[in-house]
């Protein structure tokens, strides 16, 4: 089936037809208490907003949440943003659908990137970290999975390569810091860096759109899957799990989310730990705000809507 307008085609000056992704939805009422539906649309280029004012409710069976669905609608701004009035829409079987259309992805060079983050890993000087790092990615299956996954599902890098891009870009933040700072310890920053979300190459199925977690990654999480790789993958090459540099790198693995209601088991303890908090974060907030900017464009509006989880909108000019 022909997959039609892609999100990042849409604009306020045309109507709209194409096949989309149904990434949430919801089912809501007016203030007059007239039901109306709310989906958020995807494809490989974006995200958008839409509504279904008439026939809301006998509809909302009919669009489902990970499906498929063909619309025609028409486009207009609204709070800092384009969104969809959907006039007309129908469901479209998954094997009907070219699912890379789907399937947001970096355009990056992947050979370049994993070079590049292989040098990195040869740079590490320390025969510990450096047998463990060769141990882990001498497994071609585990190197295509994590030059392959997501950062995340939905709050920054959510597409196909983005745990490669994300990682490099913060062992390159990394690496800068360590000249600025002789007191880290290098070695251990790095390889804490490269491996401190590797877990997610489990955590999540990127076979899809929609990037759903897996059983293992909603029950064990990622931070706990990756210790796990570091232990198994020690013991296959003959290390120690519990010497000391070994258990500092699962210290920086645990500990990399900073606070305990943010999911790290531990508060990271040692200057390494607080460095690569703060560069994850840096990282991913930077990526989310890009993220947001992209959906201003095509109009002149420099103000985010409002983003529930930070409390403000943002003003990206």
């Amino acid at each position: 089936m022909v997959k039609g307008m892609f999100v990042e085609e849409i604009d306020a000056e045309r109507p709209v037809e194409g096949v989309f992704y149904i990434a949430a939805k919801k089912l809501a009422n007016t203030r007059d208490g007239k039901p109306y539906l709310s989906l958020t649309l995807a494809d490989r280029t974006g995200q958008i907003e839409a509504k279904i004012w008439d026939d809301a409710v006998s509809l909302d069976s009919k669009c489902k949440k990970d499906g498929f669905v063909a619309i025609n609608a028409f486009c207009k701004p609204y709070n800092g943003a384009l969104q969809l009035t959907v006039k007309a829409v129908r469901p479209v079987d998954e094997g009907d659908v070219n699912l890379a259309d789907f399937m947001p992805a970096a355009q990056v060079d992947e050979d370049a990137l994993w070079q590049e983050m292989s040098g990195y890993m040869g740079s590490i000087s320390d025969p510990v970290l450096s047998g463990l790092l060769s141990g882990l990615f001498s497994d071609e299956a585990l190197v295509n999975a994590y030059c392959t996954a997501p950062g995340a599902k939905r709050m920054h890098h959510a597409y196909l390569h983005g745990l490669l891009v994300h990682t490099l870009q913060m062992v390159r933040t990394a690496a800068a810091l360590c000249k600025l700072y002789p007191v880290l310890n290098r070695d251990l920053l790095i390889a804490g860096v490269i491996l401190h979300d590797l877990g997610k190459i489990v955590e999540y199925d990127f076979s899809r759109p929609g990037f759903s977690r897996t059983d293992e990654g909603k029950l064990v999480g990622h931070l706990n899957i990756a210790v796990s790789m570091i232990d198994e993958a020690a013991a296959k090459i003959g290390l120690d799990h519990h010497v000391p540099c070994i258990v500092a790198l699962k210290h920086l693995i645990l500990s990399h989310h900073g606070r305990y209601e943010y999911g790290s088991p531990v508060l990271p303890m040692t200057r390494e730990a607080f460095v690569l908090h703060f560069i994850d974060e840096i990282d991913a907030k930077i990526n989310y705000l890009d993220a947001l900017k992209s959906e201003l464009k095509g109009h002149e509006e420099t103000w985010s809507g409002y983003q529930g989880i930070y409390g403000r909108a943002f003003h990206l000019p």
